[in-house]
């Protein structure tokens, strides 16, 4: 008992006075220690805040650039598609240019074909009217019949067309020595012109059957059933009347019979109104379809008609 009492004197913690002293000093140290927990915490808040908000910037950020970098993608794809694509149109535009290339050459060498034997058959078509001439000169001599024609045809290369033109003048007797070839000379350079300027379908001047206009099959004047069956078919459809108001006398038209048969107006030549040219234009269209011309190739070959509208 004197031991503790003894202790208890010498320490002061346990001394009947300090109880109060002692419970304020444990209470201040919770206080502490709930502070320090609070501070704590608030920072563990904080950096955890910290955190969140840097993951967040991050996970922005990652997914703009990862946004930039589709685009440049997109474009550097963009831009290897349209490089690919133009490519291939260069390519096919060398090719296609490659494929003209070889068919004018091939169309070339076809001409050249052509003109030769266009030359063999001048030189022989020559050979043969001087040897006629010579063996024809003491007949001529001696006697001279003459005939009556009909109509003449006039023959010319179109140079726009590569068409046959054929002018039909009007009706008339002329007379001309019998066995005395009335064409114009057959001149090698206007064969050798004009063909190099046509296709093997129209490749020569010379035509071989003239345009055949329906019904006229079977007869042996082609030519002139043709020449009647278009003036027939003017004078029937022809409005007269219009062109006695009009006060308008001559017209000159120039039409095609194409390849395939049908009509195609050239040229319109006189002093017309629109109701007139109109009016041409209606008669000449109603025209039927004919039969082609042909060239000495075989081939069918547009030809160009001229004639004149008198009212």
């Amino acid at each position: 008992m004197n031991t503790n009492n003894s202790y208890n004197q010498k320490n002061q913690f346990f001394l009947q006075n300090k109880i109060e002293e002692r419970l304020k000093i444990i209470e201040s140290q919770r206080q502490k220690i709930k502070q320090k927990k609070k501070r704590a915490l608030v920072v563990k808040n904080v950096l955890i805040l910290s955190l969140l908000s840097l993951f967040s910037s991050l996970l922005f950020y990652g997914f703009i650039h990862y946004n930039k970098m589709s685009k440049i993608k997109n474009k550097k794809l963009q831009a290897k598609i349209l490089a690919f694509q133009d490519k291939k149109f260069r390519d096919s535009v060398s090719l296609l240019a490659i494929n003209k290339e070889i068919e004018n050459r091939a169309y070339k060498k076809m001409m050249d074909s052509i003109d030769l034997v266009t030359e063999r058959k001048f030189d022989s078509i020559q050979n043969s009217l001087q040897n006629e001439k010579i063996n024809s000169v003491g007949i001529f001599k001696k006697r001279v019949k003459k005939k009556k024609t009909k109509k003449i045809i006039y023959q010319k290369i179109d140079a726009q067309n590569n068409a046959k033109t054929v002018d039909v003048a009007s009706s008339s007797n002329i007379e001309t020595p019998k066995g005395i070839n009335s064409n114009e000379e057959f001149n090698k350079k206007n064969i050798r012109s004009s063909n190099n300027n046509l296709n093997k379908e129209s490749a020569s001047a010379i035509i071989k059957t003239y345009v055949t206009y329906p019904g006229c099959e079977s007869k042996s004047e082609k030519s002139a059933c043709f020449d009647k069956k278009i003036n027939k078919h003017i004078k029937r459809k022809l409005n007269k009347k219009i062109f006695r108001k009009s006060g308008v006398g001559k017209i000159e038209v120039l039409f095609t019979i194409t390849k395939n048969g049908f009509i195609k107006i050239l040229t319109i030549e006189g002093v017309i109104n629109e109701v007139i040219r109109r009016e041409v234009i209606r008669v000449i269209e109603t025209l039927p379809k004919m039969k082609p011309a042909m060239n000495i190739y075989g081939f069918n070959t547009p030809i160009n008609y001229r004639i004149t509208i008198s009212v």
